[in-house]
Protein backbone atom coordinates (compact mmCIF):
# COMPACT_ATOMS: atom_id res chain seq x y z
CA UNK A 1 0.00 0.00 0.00
CA UNK A 2 1.48 3.34 -1.01
CA UNK A 3 1.10 6.50 0.95
CA UNK A 4 -0.07 9.76 -0.59
CA UNK A 5 1.88 11.98 1.81
CA UNK A 6 4.32 14.58 0.57
CA UNK A 7 8.04 14.52 1.33
CA UNK A 8 9.37 17.72 2.89
CA UNK A 9 12.19 19.06 0.71
CA UNK A 10 12.47 22.64 2.00
CA UNK A 11 11.62 24.86 4.95
CA UNK A 12 10.53 28.50 4.74
CA UNK A 13 10.14 30.95 7.55
CA UNK A 14 7.46 33.61 7.56
CA UNK A 15 8.16 37.13 8.74
CA UNK A 16 5.57 39.90 8.71
CA UNK A 17 3.36 38.00 6.29
CA UNK A 18 6.22 37.38 3.81
CA UNK A 19 7.94 34.04 3.23
CA UNK A 20 11.74 33.96 3.63
CA UNK A 21 14.17 32.33 1.21
CA UNK A 22 13.71 28.53 1.42
CA UNK A 23 16.26 26.28 3.14
CA UNK A 24 16.67 23.13 1.08
CA UNK A 25 16.74 19.77 2.82
CA UNK A 26 18.37 16.63 1.50
CA UNK A 27 21.35 15.64 -0.57
CA UNK A 28 20.40 16.77 -4.04
CA UNK A 29 23.49 17.64 -6.10
CA UNK A 30 22.14 21.09 -6.90
CA UNK A 31 22.06 21.91 -3.17
CA UNK A 32 25.67 20.88 -2.43
CA UNK A 33 28.43 23.40 -3.04
CA UNK A 34 31.26 22.54 -5.41
CA UNK A 35 34.88 21.65 -4.59
CA UNK A 36 37.20 24.33 -3.21
CA UNK A 37 38.74 26.52 -5.98
CA UNK A 38 36.13 25.35 -8.50
CA UNK A 39 34.39 27.71 -10.85
CA UNK A 40 31.24 25.55 -10.87
CA UNK A 41 28.17 26.73 -8.97
CA UNK A 42 27.40 23.39 -7.29
CA UNK A 43 28.16 19.68 -7.15
CA UNK A 44 25.67 18.96 -9.93
CA UNK A 45 27.61 21.11 -12.43
CA UNK A 46 30.89 19.70 -11.13
CA UNK A 47 29.79 16.10 -11.73
CA UNK A 48 28.73 16.97 -15.29
CA UNK A 49 31.58 19.29 -16.34
CA UNK A 50 34.37 18.04 -14.08
CA UNK A 51 36.64 20.07 -11.84
CA UNK A 52 39.24 22.74 -12.45
CA UNK A 53 42.64 21.06 -12.53
CA UNK A 54 46.20 21.47 -13.67
CA UNK A 55 48.26 18.31 -14.41
CA UNK A 56 51.97 17.70 -14.78
CA UNK A 57 53.33 14.35 -16.10
CA UNK A 58 56.87 12.95 -16.29
CA UNK A 59 58.85 9.68 -16.16
CA UNK A 60 61.69 8.74 -13.82
CA UNK A 61 63.33 5.31 -13.46
CA UNK A 62 60.59 3.38 -15.33
CA UNK A 63 57.86 5.02 -13.23
CA UNK A 64 55.30 7.42 -14.70
CA UNK A 65 54.35 10.29 -12.42
CA UNK A 66 51.34 12.59 -12.60
CA UNK A 67 50.63 15.47 -10.25
CA UNK A 68 47.12 16.88 -10.49
CA UNK A 69 46.53 20.21 -8.77
CA UNK A 70 42.88 21.10 -8.26
CA UNK A 71 42.72 24.68 -9.45
CA UNK A 72 42.74 26.24 -12.91
CA UNK A 73 46.53 26.69 -13.19
CA UNK A 74 46.49 30.32 -12.02
CA UNK A 75 47.68 30.59 -8.40
CA UNK A 76 46.06 34.02 -8.18
CA UNK A 77 42.64 32.28 -8.22
CA UNK A 78 43.45 29.84 -5.39
CA UNK A 79 41.75 30.25 -2.02
CA UNK A 80 43.98 31.44 0.86
CA UNK A 81 43.35 28.14 2.65
CA UNK A 82 44.99 26.08 -0.12
CA UNK A 83 44.03 23.44 -2.67
CA UNK A 84 43.77 19.68 -3.15
CA UNK A 85 46.64 17.92 -4.90
CA UNK A 86 46.78 14.32 -6.17
CA UNK A 87 50.07 12.48 -6.67
CA UNK A 88 49.93 9.43 -8.97
CA UNK A 89 52.75 6.93 -9.37
CA UNK A 90 52.24 4.37 -12.16
CA UNK A 91 54.55 1.36 -11.97
CA UNK A 92 53.61 -0.09 -15.38
CA UNK A 93 56.68 -2.35 -15.69
CA UNK A 94 55.72 -4.32 -12.57
CA UNK A 95 52.40 -5.76 -13.79
CA UNK A 96 53.33 -8.75 -15.95
CA UNK A 97 55.07 -11.71 -14.29
CA UNK A 98 54.25 -14.78 -16.37
CA UNK A 99 56.62 -17.28 -14.57
CA UNK A 100 55.30 -16.81 -10.86
CA UNK A 101 52.11 -14.62 -10.96
CA UNK A 102 51.96 -12.59 -7.75
CA UNK A 103 50.25 -9.35 -6.80
CA UNK A 104 52.46 -6.37 -7.55
CA UNK A 105 51.88 -2.68 -6.94
CA UNK A 106 50.62 -1.22 -10.21
CA UNK A 107 49.71 2.31 -9.12
CA UNK A 108 49.64 4.48 -6.01
CA UNK A 109 47.49 7.61 -5.69
CA UNK A 110 48.03 9.98 -2.77
CA UNK A 111 45.52 12.75 -2.07
CA UNK A 112 46.80 15.72 -0.07
CA UNK A 113 45.76 19.24 0.78
CA UNK A 114 48.43 21.86 0.07
CA UNK A 115 48.29 24.76 2.53
CA UNK A 116 51.49 26.44 1.31
CA UNK A 117 50.27 27.91 -1.98
CA UNK A 118 53.59 29.69 -2.52
CA UNK A 119 55.34 26.30 -2.96
CA UNK A 120 54.72 25.13 -6.53
CA UNK A 121 56.55 21.79 -6.19
CA UNK A 122 55.14 18.95 -8.27
CA UNK A 123 56.16 16.49 -5.54
CA UNK A 124 54.79 16.06 -2.02
CA UNK A 125 56.19 18.57 0.47
CA UNK A 126 56.34 18.31 4.27
CA UNK A 127 53.53 20.80 4.87
CA UNK A 128 51.06 18.90 2.61
CA UNK A 129 48.25 17.36 4.67
CA UNK A 130 47.91 13.66 3.83
CA UNK A 131 44.22 12.78 3.30
CA UNK A 132 44.19 9.30 1.79
CA UNK A 133 46.14 6.83 -0.30
CA UNK A 134 44.87 4.32 -2.84
CA UNK A 135 47.20 1.49 -3.80
CA UNK A 136 46.30 -0.65 -6.82
CA UNK A 137 47.72 -4.17 -6.96
CA UNK A 138 47.58 -6.29 -10.13
CA UNK A 139 48.40 -9.84 -11.06
CA UNK A 140 48.37 -11.43 -14.51
CA UNK A 141 47.68 -15.16 -14.53
CA UNK A 142 47.22 -16.58 -18.02
CA UNK A 143 44.39 -14.68 -19.71
CA UNK A 144 43.07 -13.17 -16.44
CA UNK A 145 44.07 -9.94 -14.73
CA UNK A 146 43.36 -9.65 -11.01
CA UNK A 147 43.11 -6.19 -9.43
CA UNK A 148 42.88 -5.12 -5.79
CA UNK A 149 42.30 -1.47 -4.82
CA UNK A 150 43.19 -0.68 -1.21
CA UNK A 151 42.26 2.75 0.20
CA UNK A 152 43.64 4.11 3.47
CA UNK A 153 42.07 7.22 5.01
CA UNK A 154 44.40 9.28 7.20
CA UNK A 155 41.87 11.80 8.57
Amino acid sequence: MSYAQSVITEIRGKDFGEFEVPINLGFEQKNISSLLNSHNNNFEEQSILGVDSYSIMWTENDTNYTTKKFYNGDLATVSDVGYYILFIENFSKLIVDSNNPTLKISQRETLCFRKDISNTSDKKINSDILISTKTIYKKVDGDKIYTIEDIINYL
